[in-house]
């Protein structure tokens, strides 16, 4: 099994749609950095970061194992902590999480911080 993270294209967008449900598809404009996650050419993840902070990230929770969800997440969030970082504008990277698991594998594997109402955020300081 091969994590890969790509460029988004267009075709992806149905199977992504899969992952939301009733959700609503994030903004895809004003985007700092997008990517695609795939498994042996399976898409089974999506992650972005919008210019005003916030960060998107879409998974397959019903494919993807614990362990899978964290090294999936750390690919795609040192892609957009690093492309973030290059604009040196922002302290903070915000995000919402619909699942208590997402949420506490984000606290506990790459140290955002989590509010009552599942706010994320993670923070640049050194």
């Amino acid at each position: 099994m091969r994590i890969q993270l790509r460029n988004y294209r267009n075709d992806d967008f149905k199977k992504i749609n899969e992952f939301i449900g009733e959700g609503c598809w994030p903004l895809r404009h004003l985007l700092i950095t997008e990517r695609t996650v795939t498994i042996d050419d399976e898409v089974i993840g999506y992650g972005n970061v919008r210019l005003i902070p916030e960060e998107t990230i879409i998974l397959d929770h019903d494919r993807l194992s614990k362990r899978d969800k964290v090294l999936v997440l750390k690919e795609l969030l040192k892609v957009a902590h690093r492309d973030t970082k290059l604009l040196n504008t922002f302290l903070n990277i915000y995000g919402f999480c619909l699942n208590d698991e997402f949420a506490a594998i984000m606290e506990k594997h790459f140290g955002y911080e989590v509010s009552d109402r599942k706010l994320i955020t993670f923070s640049f300081e050194d």
